[in-house]
C-alpha cells in the first residue's frame, strides 16, 4: 500500500528522494530496476579513512565536490522492476554521481581485493566508468513531465557530521531546489 502511495504521488508530478544503503529503500529502488548493493564499497579515492569516499556530484550543469560516509553501489536489476505504474509511464534514469575508476565492491565481505570482488564496471568502449552513486529517475507520461525520485547511496549524506564536509550542504541544498 505505501509503494502504492508513493508511485501515485510521482505519476501526479511528486518527487522523491532516497537516501539508501542496504535497508528497505531497496523495496522503492525496484520500481526503477535499480538496487542498492548489500557489500562494502571500497574507492581509492578516499580522505582520512576507507570509509569516507570523495567523489563529484553533478546537477543542472553544476559540480559539487561530496564526500561520503561509507555509501554503497547503486547497480541495476537482473529482473523486471517492480511494476506499480500506470500503463503509459516511462521512466528516464539519470547517473550524476559515480566512484571513481579504481573502486570496487567487496563480494565476499573479507575487507581485501580478490578475484571474488567485483571491479568498477566498463562502458561498451572498454572505458571504466565507476560505480553509481547517485541516480535520478525523472517520470513522463506520453511525452509530459512528472515527477521523479532521487537515489542517494549514503543514508549520512545530510547528517550533522557530513552537511559540512566539503560542499555536501550546497549540494544537498540544490539537489532539493532542483
Amino acid at each position: 500500500l505505501e509503494l502504492k502511495i508513493i508511485v501515485e504521488f510521482m505519476e501526479k508530478g511528486g518527487s522523491i528522494l532516497v537516501f539508501g544503503d542496504y535497508d528497505y529503500s531497496n523495496t522503492i529502488a525496484q520500481l526503477f530496476a535499480i538496487e542498492f548493493v548489500q557489500h562494502q564499497l571500497w574507492d581509492k579515492n578516499y580522505r582520512d579513512n576507507v570509509s569516507f569516499i570523495e567523489t563529484t556530484a553533478h546537477l543542472d550543469g553544476k559540480s559539487y565536490n561530496v564526500l561520503l560516509n561509507e555509501p554503497v553501489a547503486i547497480k541495476d536489476l537482473d529482473s523486471q522492476p517492480l511494476n506499480l505504474w500506470s500503463s503509459n509511464i516511462d521512466w528516464t534514469p539519470n547517473v550524476f554521481m559515480r566512484t571513481s575508476q579504481n573502486s570496487w565492491i567487496d563480494l565476499d565481505d573479507d575487507g581485501t581485493i580478490t578475484d571474488n570482488d567485483e571491479d568498477a564496471p566498463q562502458d561498451s568502449l572498454g572505458n571504466v566508468l565507476g560505480f553509481k552513486l547517485g541516480v535520478k529517475c525523472d517520470l513522463r507520461s506520453e511525452g509530459e513531465a512528472l515527477g521523479s525520485a532521487v537515489f542517494i547511496s549514503d543514508s549520512s549524506l545530510g547528517i550533522n557530521h557530513m552537511w559540512n564536509e566539503n560542499q555536501n550542504s550546497f549540494f544537498l541544498i540544490d539537489l532539493v531546489e532542483s
